[in-house]
């Protein structure tokens, strides 16, 4: 049957992808900083896309600056 992939096997398998695709392959972190993004950009509040990212605060502000298109 079906089981769920690891973290080691996810990311495995998106960065094949990303590179049969041509793009850069991707790594966690940049996943969990786009991830992070599309949720902003979809209107969830701050503090609750903070807590399901397990942001510190520091980071999270950090992030947020560098893209500031996200008001």
């Amino acid at each position: 049957g079906l089981c769920p992939l690891t973290r080691s096997e996810f990311l495995h398998h998106i960065s094949q992808i990303t590179v049969l695709l041509g793009l850069k392959p991707f790594k966690g972190h940049g996943i969990h900083i786009r991830g992070t993004l599309e949720y902003l950009l979809q209107g969830l509040p701050f503090e609750v896309v903070k807590l399901m990212g397990k942001w510190s605060r520091g980071s999270f502000q950090f992030y947020l600056c560098q893209h500031a298109i996200i008001k």
